[in-house]
């Protein structure tokens, strides 16, 4: 496998595992399964694997959480404090943006 493809799913499992643990914190129990897929996926990855195949397959799976009404789309961190709220949603959503980035090659 390649050392770039390599890079690019140890950064993937940075971000779904920063992911799982928000989606653990707020009891969102709905989208844990995917991620949970997900990183299972990226840990049976080994020397024989198509790199193109597992990053399709986790970007399909990704992109079936993330599109239309009911997906993470519609996921809000709650809080009182508006401003917390506010940054937490904007940190969450930047995780998302950075899988995004990586998945679409």
């Amino acid at each position: 496998m390649k050392n770039n493809t390599k890079s690019t799913l140890n950064e993937l499992t940075n971000i779904f595992e920063k992911i799982y643990l928000i989606l653990m914190r707020e009891n969102e129990n709905n989208w844990i399964r995917g991620i949970e897929f997900i990183l299972r996926r990226i840990s049976l990855v080994d020397e024989n694997s198509d790199p193109d195949l597992i990053l399709k397959e986790i970007s399909t799976s990704f992109d079936h959480m993330d599109a239309g009404a009911g997906s993470f789309s519609d996921f809000v961190i709650w809080r009182e404090n508006f401003d917390e709220m506010r940054q937490l949603n904007k940190e969450f959503s930047e995780l998302k943006t950075r899988a995004w980035r990586l998945l679409r090659f």
